[in-house]
This record gives structure tokens, sequence and C-alpha cells, in this order.
């Protein structure tokens, strides 16, 4: 069989008879040694960091396995705890858990369990499938299975683990970002430093911590040079506040100048909108919105600041027009009482005019009696 030594890279060929585990491991541990007492005297290499903004705003650190030619520190927090800072860091909406990598998750029977508590608030009461994401975008299918006494991830966990090289001693982040979906984020036992980019990134207070790592690319080209500095230093402010490259999904093949005019042009709405007052006509509004809405259509990211808008035409505009509808309801209202007093005016004429006829009648009345009590006595 094949003993495949992670810290060297090396490859030992033996059979069952001649080796047994205890010894493969004593080898192991004694060349790790040896390596790491060599590496205090190379030079450590370059770090490349490579910022994916779109993915939960995680981050590579490339060359793998580059931890061997540093210099050990003492001080480096365990993978644990890194871990346990990678969750602290990530939006608190969407549940989470640490694991710790154990011999029986990442050889035998490669079982994985879940957590009771996780497992009784958020997964199905159901053998389920269950897709697990990694760094890179790529996918895992694996069997979520409900025993009596576990439940955890049976098949398709084997796989996850050996194309990731689990080993124990790390430590994984699972997410739940979708329905049955989890983002899994590895920190590595010896290699502790490759999560420290995702720390920084998800922990940015203000641009000046990490402008100098961030970058423009439209079509695998960097347009930084297109971009004045200070609009550079604003457009990674809208990217932050996002978690997102507000310019990632632009329509391909876009010319450079153009992409380079709809950040810009992005950037400028966005100084406006925060600089609006209650001087600010629905014009300019509107035109705004419409640039933007443009924008959406080639890809960019702009919802939000449509959104915001939406809410200021809402405060400044649609109050004001409430208000001048209920005005103008309000004179229709006056005009009708002013007729209808006028009406009434004219009603309570009419009324004295009747009560005078109806005097007159009944004195009429009275003189009619005697008159016909005077006809009727006549001599005949």
């Amino acid at each position: 069989m094949w003993i495949v030594d992670r810290t060297l890279g090396w490859n030992y060929e033996c059979c069952k008879c001649s080796m047994d585990w205890k010894q493969t491991k004593t080898m192991t541990t004694t060349r790790r040694k040896l390596l790491q007492k060599k590496a205090t005297n190379v030079k450590q290499r370059d770090k490349k960091v490579h910022f994916d903004l779109s993915c939960n705003t995680i981050v590579r650190y490339d060359p793998s396995s580059d931890y061997l030619a540093q210099t050990p520190d003492l001080n480096v927090k365990s993978a644990i705890e890194q871990a346990n800072e990678v969750q602290a860091s990530l939006p608190c909406e969407l549940p989470s858990f640490v694991k710790l990598m154990l011999p029986s998750h990442v050889t035998g029977s490669f079982w994985l369990g879940f957590p009771k508590k996780f497992c009784d608030a958020h997964m199905p009461k159901h053998d389920e499938t269950v897709v697990l994401v990694d760094e890179d975008e790529q996918e895992f299918y694996t069997k979520f299975l409900v025993c009596k006494n576990k439940t955890g991830l049976g098949g398709g966990w084997r796989g996850f683990s050996i194309a990731h090289k689990l080993i124990e001693g790390d430590a994984l982040v699972f997410q739940l970002v979708g329905h049955w979906k989890f983002k899994v984020y590895v920190v590595r036992v010896n290699g502790v430093n490759e999560i420290d980019g995702a720390l920084a990134l998800l922990n940015i207070v203000s641009c000046d911590m990490n402008i100098d790592d961030f970058s423009i690319v439209v079509d695998d080209l960097i347009i930084d040079s297109e971009i004045p500095k200070d609009f550079q230093v604003k457009y990674y402010e809208l990217c932050h506040s996002q978690n997102s490259y507000l310019h990632e999904n632009l329509v391909k093949g876009l010319n450079v100048k153009l992409a380079a005019g709809v950040i810009l042009q992005t950037v400028t709405i966005a100084d406006a909108i925060k600089a609006c007052k209650v001087g600010v006509t629905r014009d300019d509004f509107d035109t705004w919105d419409k640039t933007l809405k443009a924008f959406e259509e080639l890809g960019m990211k702009v919802g939000f600041l449509r959104a915001r808008i939406s809410k200021l035409i809402g405060l400044l505009f649609e109050s004001n027009e409430l208000l001048e509808a209920k005005k103008n309801e309000q004179v229709k209202v006056e005009d009708e009482m002013r007729i209808m007093s006028e009406k009434l005016y004219g009603l309570k004429d009419v009324m004295k005019n009747l009560d005078v006829e109806i005097e007159t009648l009944k004195l009429k009345g009275k003189d009619l009696e005697l008159v016909v009590c005077k006809e009727a006595n006549a001599p005949w």
C-alpha cells in the first residue's frame, strides 16, 4: 500500500506486514522535526494572497504547503482557535459550527458527526443529500444520515476529505448557506497562516488597512491605472460595504475604458447620494436611477444604490405629493360646502315666504267663516 507523508510530500511503499502504523507515525514525526529545524535557515518565500469577495469574503494562501519554508512560531494560534475566529467573523444570520478533525473523520470509516444541538435546530430529521462547497466553489455531494444515536455525514464525506487532504488536527468551519448546503472553510493544523488573510479581510475596519491589496480586475486585466486613486479608495469602500466586487459580473469583452467609466460614474453617483439634501430635485434622482439601471443591465451590482434612491424619493417627494393631494381634496370639500351653504340660504328664504303665505291663508280662513255664517243665516 502507499503511505503519504503530507509534510515532506514523499511516498513510501511498504507492505502491511513489514511496517505497522506506529512505526510509520514515528518516522513521519521524526522527519517533520528534522525538516522544521532545517526550515529555520531557509528564507521565507513571498506570499500570494487571492481575494475572493464574492465567496463570503474568504482568502486562499498560495502556494500550498509554503509553511514548510517558514520558521516555526510557538506563538501561532492553534487550528481550532483560528477556526473559531473565522466562525465569529462570518455573518451571524447564517448558522455555523466548527469541527476538529479526529482520526475517525479522515481515516478508516470516514464518518463525520454533526453537533446534536445544531442538527436539532437546523438539519432534517431524515436522511438527506447535503452539498459541501469548498473555497474554490467546488461542490461535493454527501449523505447526511440520521441514526439512532448519532447524526452526520457518511457517503461522500470520504471523497471530500481525500480531495482536500485533511489530516488529524485540521479544523473546519461549516456554514449553512442554503437548503442543505454548507460552505466549508479549512484551517490547516500545519499551516494556520493560510487563514490569516481570511481573518484580515473578514474583519476590515477601514480602507487604510487593506486598500493596498485591492485591485480592480476586468476580464483578467487590472485596470487600476484607468481609475484615480481617490476613486479607487471610494470604490473599495463600496465593494467592502457589500462584501462583493460590484463589477465582477460585468459582461465579458466590455471595453476597458467603458468599464472604468462605469465604475467612476458609480462612485460619482454614490457620492451624490451621500450628499443629498432637501433641495435635491426629483429629476436628479430620476437621472441617477436611470444611469444605475443601465449599469445593472451591463452586470454591475448597484441594486443597493437604486434602493437608497427609492427610499430618499419616498422621504423627500412622496410625502409632499401626498400632502398636496390632501390639500387639493380639502379645497374641493370647501367648495362643496360653500355651494351647499348658498343653497341652504336660498331654502331659508323659501321657508320664510311660505310662512307668510300660510299666515295669510289662516286670516282669510277666519274671515271666510264669518262670511259663510252670514250667508247661511240670511233671509230666504
